[in-house]
């Protein structure tokens, strides 16, 4: 099973990259992550970085997904069959998905949040359904840590605190 980020150009490359880096330096070892495009082609995130596509939306097994992620940005620039495909696919045999920004409105208009939570229909900035983990854009270190949660990246609650302090507090620690 593996962790995919689905990217695509002007997406919001700062929204994902602190899961990443959860997932890199899980305390359960590293888990496997991969980056996918529609054709699986290089993409220029909104930050100006040009960003290496490790496999094509439309190569991917929906049944070996364990995670998609999807950043913000104009999701008219990923949005198609091949996504909506892919989503739905994948939120069927249950994999934990993760939108923050734009991605929820890419969800919402793949049919998942129908009947869900989400934080286009609560006050929260981040909320969880299930598997289902969407955020507002200023949320990136909260996004990070329950979808973290969800795959098992913290070792205890003292972990999730020590991280939130570090990376949404500043505070530092030992």
């Amino acid at each position: 099973m593996n962790n995919y980020f689905l990217i695509y150009d002007d997406c919001c490359f700062y929204e994902i990259v602190l899961l990443g880096y959860f997932l890199r330096y899980s305390s359960s070892g590293e888990q496997p992550m991969f980056y996918c495009s529609k054709g699986g082609r290089d993409i220029n995130t909104a930050e100006g970085f040009t960003v290496k596509a490790d496999i094509a939306v439309e190569d991917i097994a929906p049944e070996e997904v364990r995670a998609l992620i999807i950043p913000g940005g104009p999701i008219n620039n990923v949005m198609g069959t091949e996504t909506a495909s892919l989503l739905t696919a994948a939120a069927d045999h249950g994999a934990v998905i993760g939108a923050i920004c734009g991605g929820v409105e890419l969800l919402e208009k793949c049919g998942i949040l129908e009947g869900r939570s989400s934080v286009h229909t609560t006050e929260s900035d981040v909320t969880t359904d299930g598997k289902i983990v969407t955020a507002l854009p200023n949320a990136y270190v909260d996004f990070a840590v329950e979808v973290g949660k969800l795959l098992d990246v913290f070792v205890d609650e003292a972990d999730i605190e020590e991280t939130l302090d570090f990376f949404k507090f500043h505070k530092k620690v030992n």
